[in-house]
């Protein structure tokens, strides 16, 4: 596991949560050599954060209210547009040698994303670019595009499978 800077995380890509980790962020430096930078946030104290990578599987963690306190434990999320939030998942309790019955929560819908985000091209044909797991998240997408392209247009639509 190793820290990765924001720009790496995906322009488009947003944060969808996944789990919970039953660990205080002295314990996850522990584990991975990582030490969660440590900010303000209004309305919740002091947090710690950090981008961090596994393999190919990026992950935001965010830990909060003091750095040996695990109430509340360690929020991990996945980017918002992940294939395969399971794959993510599963490395991720291979990684801390932890079963999913220990962790304080874990999201339950672990199927791929749903709303499609589509590229209409100059022949007609439709191109998919990327898919989210809400609509609203999959249309500020779109509008990032349109704004950027005159000539292709895009759209976006419920996954059939």
């Amino acid at each position: 596991m190793k820290v990765i800077d924001l720009t790496k995380w995906g322009k488009y890509t947003g944060r969808e949560p996944l789990c919970s980790l039953p660990l205080s962020v002295n314990e996850f430096r522990q584990r991975t050599g990582i030490e969660l930078e440590e900010f303000e946030e209004a309305n919740k104290g002091v947090c710690y954060c950090a981008f961090v990578q596994l393999g190919q599987l990026k992950y935001f963690i965010q830990g909060f209210v003091s750095r040996e306190s695990k109430q509340p434990p360690i929020a991990v999320d996945m980017e918002g547009n992940n294939a395969d939030p399971a794959a993510s998942l599963f490395s991720l309790l291979e990684y801390f040698d932890l079963d999913a019955a220990d962790l304080p929560w874990c999201r339950r819908d672990l199927t791929p994303p749903q709303w499609v985000l589509v590229r209409e091209t100059d022949n007609g044909s439709r191109l998919e670019i990327s898919r989210y797991y809400n609509e609203k998240a999959a249309l500020w997408v779109m509008t990032q595009f349109d704004s950027q392209t005159q000539k292709q247009g895009y759209s976006v639509v419920k996954a059939r499978c």
